[in-house]
Formats: C-alpha cells, structure tokens, sequence
C-alpha cells in the first residue's frame, strides 16, 4: 500500500473510492500554484492529496502531518479553500476544533471554518491525519 492509500483507508470505507483523476495544474502547489484535490464523487467529497508529504507542513497541535477534506462544496471552491488552508498549515500549528476565518476568500454562506480531526495513522514512523473542514 503506498501513502495515501494508508492515509484514506478511514475516509474510502466510510464514503467511498476516491476518483483515479487528480485535480492539478500546471504551477504546483509548492510554485504558488494550487493545491491538487481528490473526489469522492458518490459523496461529494474533495480531498488534498500531497500536503501531508511537505517537510515544510507544520505538525499539528495533534503531532500530525495531515491532509484536509470537505463534504458538499464544488470543487473549484475546495481548490480555494484547500489553498489557503495548505498556505497556513505551513506557517501555523493547526488542529483539531481550530477555528480559522475563511471570510477573506469570497466562499459562499461560509466566514468561518473548523477543523475537526476525522482519522489518523501511522505510516512509517510518523503519525499522519485527515482533518474534515467543516462551515461554521
């Protein structure tokens, strides 16, 4: 089993087969571009699939290295949201129960967001989560 495999197996048993097509672009995440998303199209779901391997990723306040999924967003607007969030896992200690202002990005009904941890693992020798990002 490789990374994500290990990573998802909570998040694929519970809703599904994440989609084989990875949503990316041209400048990556780590040249100021966007994060890459999975779907879970049966359940309208999008999850990042490369933060959680940056050494630069900021453990958690958990002692995670981590990945964030949404329920019931379009996938443009996780792209921007998943951003943001990666930009700041980065720079921040996040975790469980965090709430963060997401009001500057524009996102429809949603000001503010909540992390709330979902599942974690250990791959390796270090423990790894996925946070759901729930709208406040």
């Amino acid at each position: 089993m490789n990374h994500y495999d290990i990573l998802f197996s909570e998040l694929t048993t519970k809703f599904g087969d994440i989609d084989t097509d990875t949503v990316t672009s041209i400048i990556g995440f780590s040249a100021g571009g966007p994060v890459s998303i999975c779907t879970i199209s049966e359940n309208v779901i999008c999850v990042t699939c490369e933060l959680s391997e940056y050494a630069e990723q900021i453990e958690s306040t958990d002692g995670l290295k981590y990945e964030f999924f949404a329920k019931n967003l379009e996938v443009d607007t996780c792209r921007t949201l998943f951003t943001a969030l990666g930009n700041l896992s980065m720079n921040c200690e996040l975790g469980d129960l965090h709430t963060i202002d997401v009001e500057m990005l524009g996102i429809k009904n949603t000001s503010q967001i909540q992390l709330n941890l979902f599942s974690e693992c250990i791959i390796g020798e270090r423990k790894y989560g996925v946070y759901e990002v729930i709208g406040l």
